[in-house]
């Protein structure tokens, strides 16, 4: 009894210092893309859906949320534990979908399918 009790807290420690680590709030991920001034999308970005495989929890979510915001290009992130899949919102001309889905499978055990991706945004 006493082993499980410890084995429970040792896990509920280690989870905790994850979380405190990377940052991320439990069942948190990234807010959805932002609308530009005229409530449109910010100019010369593409908006591209990607399958994840491999999330089992909401902190990979929100880790895999973070990672690819915080990435050069990437105008926003929003991650959907659910539904099995990360919405990206890039500008083209700094990043491609490759390089999106290569962030996602080197940021945890994910493998990254493109699913969908729009015509860029605004002027060329």
């Amino acid at each position: 009894m006493r082993r499980k009790l410890t084995a429970v807290l040792v896990a509920a420690l280690v989870t905790a210092l994850v979380v405190l680590w990377t940052g991320a709030r439990s069942g948190r991920t990234a807010p959805p893309p932002p609308a530009g001034e005229s409530g449109q999308t910010p100019t010369n970005t593409i908006a591209a859906e990607f399958r994840v495989d491999g999330m089992f929890c909401s902190l990979c979510a929100a880790n895999l949320a973070r990672v690819l915001a915080d990435h050069p290009g990437v105008t926003a992130a929003r991650v959907e534990l659910g539904e099995k899949a990360a919405l990206v919102q890039y500008n083209p001309a700094a990043i491609t979908t490759a390089e999106v889905e290569a962030i996602i499978e080197e940021t945890g055990v994910f493998r990254a399918e493109l699913l969908t991706r729009s015509e860029p945004t605004g002027k060329k």
